[in-house]
């Protein structure tokens, strides 16, 4: 049996947890909020969602078939819930027999075997009474697919063989072995029988049977009873072999099941925290790469709604062709948590989630990379731009073209004039070869120059900032201001006015 929910023609191969640049955009875009909020506390569904969430490269046919899995799940939280409560209750099932150390023998794994096949026979019965409960109404084809496979796979009837199977290979009436005769009349290739309803009678158990040599072994006979133990071992050979990979089998189904079950329940339980904050909910569109396609209506800062337990503001955008995106303005006007935001939904968007957004539209990509400035840190060996570099080096290490770069106050560790000369020359380099870069700064120099060379597939964003000096924290569609705003900061700190 396979299960593909999170791809149409395949499973979860791998849960990857690495890398620097993955940490680093983890860090970034404050994701372990949106992570914390999608486990609750359960490790599988955390290591799940970073794996999925940060994956590359995912195709749009994958994206779709993911939301309409989502949908489903959403619409039957209970069921799939209860799906992934099983599933990992199977996780447990040779911890609970136990033996596992000591099954080195034939007749040892058999025995092993056939009580955890009876552990996963239970928890099977109770999967498809689960899936059975919901008459069909999941609709995706991840889903539905599923149904299909319980049902068809494991119908009562199946079922009860499996069971017979079980009870037989506990051998209440003792092993039956047949075997050939070698010279000197040794047994040779010993091999399991099944007893026929026959024997299995009281009457043959009781009654002497003329045609049949019997005899015991004394209690005491200890080398007699070793040698009783390596033929039955290996008359239950190809057996205990069968039901060992049977459960292996059976292991694998489940353990898939939970893995694939756990992102569906991170954005289950993502979703259960969102909707008391009255936050917008859409399917976003996934579009070819290339495009650079950005629209949204709407949108929210997914990661502090959830740390504030508030609304946050609402932004629109709509940049279709772009590869360079820059965004200036007052400070604590809201560019960094706006650039946030939108890596936030990107990701999210590729991973196949719904985005806190009233509509969302934009173009996939091969990877999400980030270049955020950092504090002051004592470890440091070089200098802080040394630093900015060695990451950034890092970053272009494993960048390619259809990637995106968000970057914020890059480069800011250094004087604005040679700081402007490397974010030129790097933002040229990244648009020659087709990365998308999304761009927070307040170096002048940089911004002009940009703005003396704005090609077409240039967007120059403002926060907004009003004439009393306040901020709307909205990301607007405006050319550069060349100024800091310092009268802003000199009220801020206790200044007063020219009145």
């Amino acid at each position: 049996m396979r299960v593909n929910l999170l791809f149409p023609d395949g499973g979860l191969t791998e849960i990857k947890r690495n890398g620097n640049s993955q940490a680093a955009v983890v860090e970034d875009l404050d994701l372990e909020t949106i992570f914390a909020t999608m486990s609750k506390g359960d490790e599988l569904i955390e290591q799940v969602v970073w794996s999925v969430i940060l994956e590359r490269s995912v195709p749009v046919e994958v994206i779709l078939f993911r939301q309409q899995v989502l949908q489903d799940v959403l619409a039957e939280p209970e069921t799939c819930r209860k799906i992934y409560e099983i599933a990992s209750e199977a996780g447990q099932a040779e911890r609970k027999v136990y033996g596992g150390l000591f099954a080195r023998t034939p007749s040892a794994r058999l025995f092993r075997s056939v009580r955890v096949l009876n552990v996963y026979l239970a928890l099977l019965r109770e999967l498809t009474e689960t899936v059975l409960k919901t008459g069909g109404r999941m609709s995706s084809k991840g889903m539905s697919s599923f149904e299909n496979t319980i049902i068809d796979n494991l119908n009562e009837q199946y079922l009860a063989s499996v069971d017979e199977q079980l009870k037989y290979l506990t051998f209440p009436d003792g092993v039956l072995l047949g075997a050939r005769l070698a010279q000197r009349s040794e047994g040779r290739g010993y091999r399991l029988l099944r007893r026929n309803d026959g024997y299995k009678k009281w009457w043959d158990r009781v009654s002497p049977r003329t045609n049949r040599q019997t005899f015991r072994i004394a209690p005491r006979d200890e080398s007699g009873g070793r040698i009783l133990a390596e033929i039955q071992d290996q008359g239950v050979f190809e057996a205990a072999e069968a039901v060992l990979c049977a459960a292996q089998h059976i292991k694998g189904f489940f353990a898939t099941l939970r893995s694939e079950m756990a992102f569906y329940i991170g954005c289950l339980n993502f979703y259960e925290a969102i909707v008391p904050l009255n936050a917008p909910i859409c399917w976003p569109i996934p579009l070819p790469p290339r495009e650079g396609v950005l629209r949204f209506s709407g949108h929210w800062a997914t990661a502090l709604a959830l740390r504030t337990g508030m609304p946050t503001v609402a932004n629109d955008l709509g940049v279709d062709g772009v590869l360079r995106v820059v965004i200036t303005g007052a400070n604590s006007g809201g560019k960094s948590t706006w650039l946030r935001s939108v890596g936030q939904s990107m990701l999210m968007m590729q991973a196949g989630m719904f985005v806190l957004a009233d509509s969302f539209n934009a173009s996939i990509f091969d990877g999400l990379y980030t270049h955020f400035s950092r504090g002051e840190d004592q470890n440091l060996i070089g200098g802080r731009l040394d630093e900015e570099l060695s990451r950034l080096s890092g970053v272009i290490d494993e960048i390619s073209p259809d990637s995106i770069l968000l970057m914020n106050e890059s480069f800011s560790s250094t004087n604005e004039l040679e700081g402007s000369a490397v974010a030129e020359e790097v933002l040229g380099a990244l648009s020659e070869a087709g990365v998308r870069c999304f761009l927070v700064t307040h170096m002048h120099q940089l911004v002009a120059g940009l703005q003396a060379a704005a090609q077409k597939g240039d967007r120059f964003l403002i926060a907004e900032r009003r004439a009393d000096a306040q901020r709307t924290y909205r990301i607007l569609v405006g050319y550069p201001q060349a100024t800091s705003f310092a009268y802003d900061l000199y009220q801020k700190i206790g200044g007063f006015g020219s009145g």
